[in-house]
C-alpha cells in the first residue's frame, strides 16, 4: 500500500509501478499525521521517507512519528528519513517505542 498526500504523485507512482510490473494492494491519498481510517497493527513495514520535511509545526512532526508507531505492530520495522534545510539525512529506525538515529 501507498499512501501520499499528493493526488499527482500517487497517479504518478501508479503509472511507475505498472510500467515495472509492481503491484501494490492500494493506492491512497491521505495524511501521515492522521492516519485513523487504517486498522492498528495492520502493517508489517513502516516507511516515513518524505513527510518530516514538509511538516513544519513539531506537533505535526510528532504526531506523524507516533502515527507510525502506533500502526506498525512492536515486531515490525519501522523507519523515518528526514532531509534538513542543510541537506542532511537524518534517520531514525523507531524499535520498542525508542529511537535510534543516524545522521549522514
Amino acid at each position: 500500500m501507498l499512501l501520499d498526500l499528493s493526488p499527482g504523485n500517487i497517479s504518478y507512482a501508479k503509472s511507475k509501478a505498472s510500467e515495472s510490473g509492481i503491484s501494490l494492494s492500494d493506492y491512497i491519498v491521505g495524511n501521515a499525521v492522521d492516519l485513523s481510517g487504517f486498522p492498528v497493527d495492520q502493517f508489517d513495514l513502516v516507511l516515513v521517507l518524505g513527510p518530516l520535511y514538509y511538516l513544519d509545526n513539531t506537533d505535526d512532526r510528532q504526531s506523524c512519528i507516533a502515527e507510525a508507531v502506533r500502526y506498525a505492530p512492536a515486531s515490525s520495522e519501522r523507519f523515518v528519513r528526514q532531509l534538513s534545510n542543510a541537506t542532511k539525512i537524518t534517520a531514525f529506525q523507531l524499535c520498542d517505542n525508542s529511537v535510534t538515529a543516524a545522521c549522514f
